[in-house]
């Protein structure tokens, strides 16, 4: 994925990471039988991506789907400014989930407040303490 942010940026600090919704046809029957977030099948299940309670999140989501026209992506008990297709520095919605067609792009943003299940595990270390 390629990012280019708006000229001039005001956009605020945050823990960033690229997810791309994507499926696998794997009967060859040109219908999907396995979506996924990131390529693997179940993964974050045992894996959460790690964020911080509180710290600002920042998603460049995309949509990659081959056979299907429409995708969505929710964020577990949680809430998030969607910024359609990024080309905005405000926000299209506040919501939990978004509809993506074939190709289409945008920005989430949003913070946890409490700790628990979801696709993030929430700790106190930060991404980019751990990158730093």
């Amino acid at each position: 994925m390629y990012i280019v942010d708006p000229k001039n940026t005001t956009r605020p600090p945050a823990d960033e990471m690229v997810m791309v919704m994507n499926g696998y046809d794997t009967d060859f029957d040109t219908e999907n039988n396995f979506y996924t977030v990131k390529g693997i099948f179940n993964y974050y299940i045992h894996q959460p991506i790690e964020i911080e309670k509180d710290r600002l999140i920042r998603i460049y989501l995309a949509n990659m789907l081959e056979f299907d026209q429409i995708n969505n992506f929710h964020l577990h008990a949680n809430m998030f400014n969607f910024y359609s297709s990024g080309t905005s520095l405000t926000p299209n919605e506040y919501t939990d989930i978004v509809t993506m067609s074939q190709r289409e792009r945008g920005i989430l943003e949003f913070t946890y407040k409490y700790p628990g299940p979801y696709l993030f595990r929430l700790t106190r270390q930060s991404l980019q303490k751990k990158a730093g």
